[in-house]
Parts: structure tokens; C-alpha cells; sequence
């Protein structure tokens, strides 16, 4: 299956397919009533662009809702690494 959402992270390009968008969504909609920046991640996962440039905010953010879970898909693990290295 092809990649449905390209995440530029800091140049580092990650690319992730339709049920690892569908789930991060999932996940940043969970907490958008804590947290504005999850609320925009939400909007923006859930929309129809096919590559997006994330904001420093936006891997603050990724990294905090990916920091607690270990089983990962692959794209996903990509992503946590990319946000959480400096």
C-alpha cells in the first residue's frame, strides 16, 4: 500500500499510509480538549493535502502523543524518531 501523507520533519521526510494517518488522527482528537496544538494536528491529518511541513510546535506535540505508545507501525516509529531527535 502507497503512502497516502508525506510529514516533512526539519527536512527528514516521513511517509505514512492511510490507517497510520487515520490512527495518529484518532489519537490527536483523543486529546484536542487538552491541548489546542493536538486539536490543529487533528484538523490537519484529517485533511487532503498529501505532504505537510510540520511546524516545531507540531513534533512537540507528535512526539508527546507517540512518546507513550511501544507498539508502533513502522511509519510511525519513522515519525516518533524524527520528531524526538534534535
Amino acid at each position: 500500500m502507497g503512502a497516502i501523507l508525506e510529514l516533512d520533519v526539519r527536512g527528514h521526510r516521513v511517509a505514512l499510509e492511510r490507517h497510520e494517518v487515520e490512527w495518529l488522527a484518532g489519537l490527536a482528537q483523543a486529546q484536542a480538549a487538552r491541548s489546542s496544538r493536538a486539536r490543529d494536528l487533528a484538523v490537519l491529518l484529517a485533511g487532503p493535502r498529501r505532504s505537510v511541513v510540520l511546524q516545531r510546535a507540531d513534533e512537540r506535540a507528535l512526539a508527546r502523543l507517540l512518546g507513550d505508545h511501544d507498539q508502533l507501525s513502522y511509519g510511525l516509529i519513522a515519525l516518533r524518531d524524527a520528531v524526538t531527535t534534535s
